[in-house]
């Protein structure tokens, strides 16, 4: 049984999609046959797995479980997957992630670990340091975008005292993260 899923075409007309089974993994094919079968335990409030092209080979970033809670990736070399790897190890009990790909190739990926991290992965590595865009623990939801300009901006849902959330954002300018977020009803994206 499916539990949902993304999918995507290569350049080469391969159909590639990944989504969660029955089992608690998930899965991805490839024109409709099996080519990767997650070693990785979710629970059923997982998001998705994400599926991006880097070039003409998928890269699929999702959330495990077992034997902790991390965000883990695969990706494609064009005859063989990678061994799962982790990105991150989470903290809390947080699966909320977004990514998001740029015109280089690079991955974007935004998570909650007791505040909004993020990550970058230029192909080959994962930064080494999480940029913390908010330390609050409970800001939630986050989602991340590429602007115009190629480069990310991070929205999410902040908790104020008023027994409401603000929708906040940060943008990055090519070097530095915005030092405040922004409220998206007084200040708009423009």
């Amino acid at each position: 049984r499916l539990k949902g899923g993304v999918s995507l075409y290569s350049a080469t007309n391969i159909f590639w999609s990944a989504s969660m089974i029955s089992s608690g993994k998930y899965q991805i094919l490839a024109n409709g046959s099996i080519s990767y079968l997650s070693n990785a335990i979710t629970d059923q409030y997982s998001p998705y797995p994400t599926l991006h092209l880097l070039g003409n080979n998928p890269i699929s970033i999702y959330m495990g479980i077992v034997p902790s809670r991390s965000i883990r990736f695969v990706k494609y070399n064009g005859s063989s997957w990678s061994t799962e790897a982790n990105i991150v190890n989470i903290s809390g009990s947080s699966n909320q992630f977004s990514t998001a790909k740029d015109s280089s190739n690079n991955i974007h990926l935004v998570y909650v670990d007791n505040g909004i991290k993020y990550k970058k992965y230029n192909g080959s590595n994962w930064t080494s340091a999480d940029a913390t865009l908010s330390s609050d623990a409970n800001d939630v939801d986050p989602k991340v975008s590429i602007d115009s300009d190629g480069n990310p901006l991070v929205i999410w849902s902040k908790y104020n005292s008023a027994s409401d959330n603000d929708i906040v954002y940060k943008r990055f300018n090519g070097s530095t993260w915005d030092t405040n977020a922004k409220d998206l009803v007084n200040n708009g994206l423009l």
